[in-house]
């Protein structure tokens, strides 16, 4: 899609933009029907955990998507190492995805993973409701801790209902790069 100019990059310094971003970005519009007018999120929950937002437009027989930008912060595992390296006598590891509920944690193990739950979901809601995001697309190493957490913040299921989890969106954006190289070779 990218080489047959039908997605556009409006990252100010388009070099500075990370080819796993990018490369996940097309692998939505390759997967995805996205309906002219309505904006996706990609979260990557890997060693940085991303957010990138995608608009469709054009038409749905000449579709054409627009990468917007969005933001990085630390993933999972860089947060628990972060609290591990940072705080005397703490060397918990979260070695899986947290147990939440909506009772208050009352060991140390469940305030480390369900804090790293929160810090990494919590900015779900108001994000989605300023750019009125249709669809939320996860992958990466932490999707499943990622999906455990936001059951916490979602007390009314809107957002669990938006994500779709696709483990293979960056495989997705290769295939369709190649694709469009053999096709114009």
């Amino acid at each position: 899609p990218a080489s047959a100019g039908i997605f556009l990059n409006r990252y100010a310094n388009p070099q500075q933009l990370g080819a796993d971003r990018w490369i996940s970005a097309i692998g939505l519009a390759a997967l995805a029907s996205i309906p002219p007018g309505e904006t996706h999120m990609i979260v990557s929950a890997g060693t940085a955990t991303t957010i990138d937002l995608i608009r469709a437009c054009g038409t749905e027989q000449q579709p054409r998507y627009e990468f917007l930008g969005g933001w990085i912060f630390p993933g999972v595992a860089l947060m628990a190492a972060s609290l591990r390296q940072g705080t005397r006598d703490l060397q918990l590891t979260i070695d899986g995805p947290c147990v939440m509920d909506a009772v208050i944690p009352n060991d140390t193990r469940a305030a480390i993973s369900q804090g790293i739950g929160f810090a990494q979901t919590a900015w779900l809601s108001p994000l989605v409701k300023r750019f009125d995001i249709q669809g939320i697309w996860l992958h990466g190493g932490a999707a499943g801790y990622w999906q455990e957490a936001l059951r916490l913040v979602d007390s009314d299921g809107v957002l669990v209902k938006k994500i779709c989890a696709q483990p293979n969106l960056i495989f997705a954006g290769l295939m369709a790069l190649a694709q469009t190289k053999t096709a114009a070779a």
